[in-house]
């Protein structure tokens, strides 16, 4: 998203990463042997979804 956004690409208050991106980014780190057992913190989403949990990555995996 952010590489989006910094191309100019305007994105709308309630775009999201689809979450099989996550999901597959995820099954891709184990497979090559990352950890995955992340910090995480309360992010809030404006919208019905209100306060979820997201994973803070390292900024080495964050390419």
């Amino acid at each position: 998203m952010r590489n989006l956004e910094s191309k100019n690409v305007l994105l709308h208050d309630r775009a999201t990463i689809d979450i099989s991106v996550g999901l597959t980014w995820c099954h891709w780190l184990i497979q090559n042997g990352y950890e995955t057992d992340f910090e995480q913190y309360i992010h809030h989403y404006p919208d019905k979804r209100g306060e979820r949990l997201a994973n803070i990555y390292p900024y080495e995996l964050l390419g």
